[in-house]
């Protein structure tokens, strides 16, 4: 089974390196820089998991978007990451089923979202 990821990150060199590392293990990816766009991206496709940068300080945030996606999407596994560390508040924190502080090697990813890597890392 291949599964289906969407990064959200307002840096493009780290949402790049997301879909990088996920393509290389056989998935696939798609990146979008805002939350308004990764709606769109949902209302058009299923995606199993998204990794979602959760510290952005924008009109529609990571953790809105969570928020949405709870109601709107609740079988997509929600990821949280940030390089600051993340939400303010532990509610809202409960919206992710996992939160993992940038730098993270994606192998926590996939074992957060209780997946295997449709190909092994290196083959």
């Amino acid at each position: 089974m291949v599964y289906t990821f969407l990064i959200l990150d307002n840096e493009p060199e780290v949402g790049k390196a997301f879909v990088s590392m996920i393509k290389r293990r056989g998935d696939s990816a798609t990146y979008v820089q805002d939350a308004r766009s990764a709606l769109e991206k949902l209302a058009t496709a299923h995606y199993d998991i998204a990794i979602i940068d959760g510290g952005m300080d924008v009109p529609v945030n990571g953790v809105t978007l969570t928020q949405r996606m709870e109601d709107l999407y609740p079988s997509t596994t929600r990821i949280g990451v940030s390089a600051v560390f993340l939400v303010r508040d532990p509610e809202a924190d409960q919206r992710f089923h996992a939160v993992f502080s940038k730098g993270i090697h994606i192998e926590r990813v996939y074992q957060a979202a209780g997946i295997t890597p449709t190909k092994p890392y290196g083959k």
